[in-house]
């Protein structure tokens, strides 16, 4: 009967967190760059990493990313990195941002100070992999 209760709680538990999902957005795995640069030449700071579930940059890695809300193609999301870009462990940081969903290959991430940056795949996870 214990191990019911448990399970029950547990149960109650994941529900109660079940209000964000792991981010399956319709966007291709890959590196993508801010749309002012070329691929080839992109600072780190405008290049992101989508690896099909998460987001990380050039500043950040051992991340999580979460859907909280879908609007059509706006996403809210929460990421959550606890890793340095090279992998050093950090104090955990979590951004809540908008993603806009234009291709599946293109989003504009909105930033809630109203700070827009536009985003194309530029290929395979590769650059900011470590």
């Amino acid at each position: 009967m214990a191990r019911l209760s448990i399970f029950a709680a547990t149960m109650t538990l994941a529900l109660a967190a079940g209000a964000a999902s792991a981010a399956t957005l319709p966007i291709i795995a890959g590196t993508y760059v801010r749309d002012k640069y070329a691929c080839r030449d992109a600072p780190f700071a405008a290049l992101r990493d989508f690896d099909g579930r998460s987001f990380s940059g050039a500043h950040s890695s051992d991340c999580d990313t979460f859907i909280l809300r879908r609007h059509g193609s706006n996403y809210t999301i929460r990421t959550t990195c606890k890793a340095e870009g090279d992998g050093t462990p950090m104090q955990p940081v979590t951004q809540l941002q908008t993603v806009q969903v234009l291709s599946s290959k293109r989003f504009v991430v909105i930033r809630s100070t109203g700070d827009q940056a536009a985003y194309r795949l530029c290929g395979p996870l590769s650059r900011l992999q470590h």
